[in-house]
């Protein structure tokens, strides 16, 4: 008997899977070894949801980072054609420095992450009365939504995770390292 309700319960959650997912085929769209392109894709979280303002979430970020009084930062993300541009010449200037003072392995992890893009553009980071602006570039590394950022002519980059609200506008933003060795600070999004 529990055998057969067991058998009921995954045809059940199958089901509901089936039902519940675009099962339609689509196209993966790799981009050119050794360039940056950016495909967009909607099953990209990520990419989909990322644009717009947020502000630092405390109490989560306090349960996540234990940091009493977290500084109130707040996030701008917006399309820019110049920061796009700027952005990509500069992780693709990156493959070729990575190459000559990190070795091809090193190089090539970079140009297999980045050759497929999900979205570039602006970003300012509103610290009290300081405002960093930089361009940004999402991919994914290690399978982990990842932020490049070109500030200064300098590359920085983080790992995010974003949480969809599907009933509106209260997704929460996740920002970590690069490493994964720190816990992540969250946002949630501006109204």
């Amino acid at each position: 008997m529990k055998r057969v309700l067991a058998a009921l319960a995954v045809t059940c959650v199958l089901v509901v899977i089936a039902n519940a997912h675009d099962l339609n085929p689509r196209e993966y769209k790799l981009g050119e070894w050794g360039k940056v392109t950016i495909e967009s894709d909607p099953q990209c979280v990520a990419a989909s949801e990322l644009m717009g303002r947020w502000v630092l979430h405390s109490d989560l970020t306090t349960r996540l980072t234990h940091e009493e009084r977290p500084a109130p930062f707040e996030l701008t993300f917006s399309g820019d054609p110049q920061s796009r541009q700027r952005v990509v010449a500069a992780v693709e200037r990156h493959f070729d420095f990575l190459e000559k003072n990190t070795g091809k392995d090193v190089a090539d992890w970079l140009r297999r992450d980045a050759q497929t893009a999900y979205l570039a553009g602006a970003c300012e980071l509103h610290a009290g009365k300081t405002i960093v602006k930089s361009d940004f570039l999402l991919i994914a590394s290690a399978a982990t939504p990842h932020l490049i950022l070109l500030m200064d002519g300098q590359l920085q980059s983080c790992n995010v995770m974003l949480a969809r609200d599907a009933g509106g506008d209260n997704d929460l933003l996740f920002i970590g390292d690069d490493t994964n060795t720190n816990s992540f600070k969250a946002y949630e999004r501006k109204k």
